[in-house]
């Protein structure tokens, strides 16, 4: 766990007034570990929009937008509860993926985030949040270890892409 509180944030859902916001958001760095590619308005209301339809379905995909107390959006988490997606989760693991927009960046909001957003994973009956990062990506291996995930391991996915593999139990002790 982190050595200081970081600093509260509000998790909350997208709405589509954000669209913008979060597309002004995009940089290189999420463009690569987070969105997958450079993104449109169209694209971000289409994404917002697939967003409330989980939401209204339960799942299995939760993206939260993270805004600060002063009501500013700084950035995005996602819990996705479908194991089958992703190489190395197994059933009961949820991956969790997040990016903040740059000039938020340093401020202990993504570690805020992560930490809030263990409660909504116990809710939902997840019992191992996972991370899965690519090596290169240094401050989301920083992330993830600040949070207390412990490494496990290595994946490759269909693609050839290696991630390290992070893992957080979440089981209520009995």
């Amino acid at each position: 766990m982190p050595d200081s509180d970081p600093p509260p944030v509000v998790l909350r859902q997208f709405a589509l007034d954000d669209a913008l916001t979060h597309l002004d958001g995009e940089d290189e760095a999420t463009s690569k570990w987070l969105s997958g590619g450079v993104s449109t308005e169209e694209s971000v209301r289409r994404w917002i929009r697939s967003n409330e339809d989980n939401w209204s379905s339960n799942g299995p995909r939760f993206a939260f937008a993270i805004q600060t107390l002063a009501g500013e959006l700084a950035g995005v988490i996602e819990v996705n509860v479908n194991h089958s997606h992703f190489a190395g989760l197994e059933p009961g693991d949820a991956n969790v993926s997040y990016g903040l927009y740059p000039q938020y960046r340093g401020r202990g909001l993504a570690t805020s985030a992560l930490l809030h957003v263990r409660d909504f994973m116990i809710a939902k009956g997840v019992q191992r949040a996972v991370i899965r990062v690519e090596p290169e990506n240094v401050n989301s291996i920083r992330l993830a270890e600040r949070c207390g995930f412990d490494r496990a391991g290595v994946v490759t996915n269909e693609v050839g892409t290696k991630y390290l593999v992070f893992v957080d139990d979440l089981k209520v002790p009995a």
